[in-house]
């Protein structure tokens, strides 16, 4: 049930609100848990460090905002799935891979990755503007 009602309060509050669902509950909960699973992640990739700065898992930022959107997730909130942000995970760890095993340097790499991203998020972007 808690799926459901954080799925129907990322479509629109009013209408979970009218249908029931304790939205400002839902919402405290849900940053509540973002929270705790963040700073688990945290104390996780801190095994794997000798020493703890303050942009430790910044590395990580970009990469897995980019999953996310490339496997077809609205920002927006509301609509999104798994299945999309696992593929779009293994889409960018491909490209990424590919672009490594080419002996490139890492910041030629991670222009191609960004115009990748780029022409693929424009690509998604104009095929929902077609179905609507």
């Amino acid at each position: 049930p808690y799926g459901k009602m954080l799925f129907a309060v990322g479509i629109n509050r009013t209408t979970a609100t009218l249908s029931g669902v304790r939205v400002p509950l839902v919402v405290v909960l849900t940053y509540a848990m973002s929270g705790m699973l963040a700073a688990f992640g945290g104390f996780v990739l801190l095994g794997f460090t000798d020493i703890v700065f303050l942009n430790l898992g910044g590395r990580y930022l970009f990469p897995s905002i980019a999953a996310v959107v490339v496997g077809g997730t609205l920002l927006s909130g509301g609509k999104g799935s798994y299945w999309g942000t696992m593929s779009g995970a293994l889409v960018l760890q491909l490209i990424n891979s590919l672009l490594q095993a080419q002996g490139l340097p890492e910041a030629t790499q991670s222009i191609i990755l960004g115009v990748v991203l780029l022409v693929l998020i424009s690509i998604y972007g104009r095929q929902r503007a077609f179905r609507l």
